[in-house]
């Protein structure tokens, strides 16, 4: 779906650059042409499938911070949050 923006460019970059991503972070985000994340839905839903997963890092779109400020810890307790505006910004905390 549309969520899934970010990380799909975030996996042709991967790929087209030759460095891996990090297997334990987690990325969503809708994604313009120009590269600027917008906001999505079921941000709760998401974290709890990271935590589960065994992500130790999120990657948020930065207008979904007071979405995050709302939960319980037991969601975001184990996570660090990263939240971006542009598609640049996530490339240093996703690529090795």
């Amino acid at each position: 779906g549309p969520s899934a923006g970010v990380a799909i460019a975030l996996a042709l970059i991967s790929l087209l650059t030759k460095r891996p991503a990090h297997r334990n972070v987690s990325i969503t985000g809708e994604m313009t042409l120009t590269g600027q994340v917008l906001p999505i839905g079921g941000v709760r839903e998401k974290l709890l499938a990271g935590v589960r997963t065994g992500c130790v890092k999120a990657i948020l779109p930065a207008q979904n911070e007071e979405d995050v400020s709302v939960l319980k810890d037991d969601v975001t307790g184990h996570l660090e949050i990263i939240y971006i505006d542009s598609l640049d910004e996530a490339i240093p905390h996703l690529l090795v």
